[in-house]
């Protein structure tokens, strides 16, 4: 699923669909994380939910800098094409709204890492 740039409603409900797996992570990992009693090679379960999960964290990321980058140089354009204050403003809270949403990204990025080590640090080498 890729991030779309033009509608900024669309931008965050698309946002919201894929940091699901984010809200998620507890639960991932407890899930590869089996009771002792099943024979799982965790460190190789912890491995592998950690890397669908950047995976997915990365994919978010790029999206969000494609738009930053998409609609910074629409305002560019607007600005040499001497288009209005009022909708240069307008484009300019958008992209800053994108920006945030990088911060936002990090913070969960964090946050998702903390529940790794957390889970998973013991049976990592």
């Amino acid at each position: 699923m890729s991030v779309p740039c033009g509608d900024i409603r669309e931008f965050m409900r698309v946002l919201r669909e894929l940091r699901k797996v984010d809200d998620l992570v507890k639960h991932q990992f407890n899930k590869a994380l089996k009771t002792a009693s099943f024979e799982t090679d965790h460190a190789a379960e912890c491995k592998k939910v950690h890397s669908e999960l950047t995976s997915i964290q990365n994919t978010r990321v790029s999206g969000i800098q494609n738009c930053v980058d998409t609609l910074g140089q629409k305002i560019l354009s607007m600005k040499e094409s001497g288009a209005s204050n009022d909708a240069i403003r307008i484009e300019q809270s958008t992209l800053n709204l994108m920006k945030r949403e990088l911060n936002t990204e990090d913070l969960l990025k964090e946050t998702s890492e903390k529940v790794y080590l957390e889970r998973c640090g013991r049976h990592l080498s």
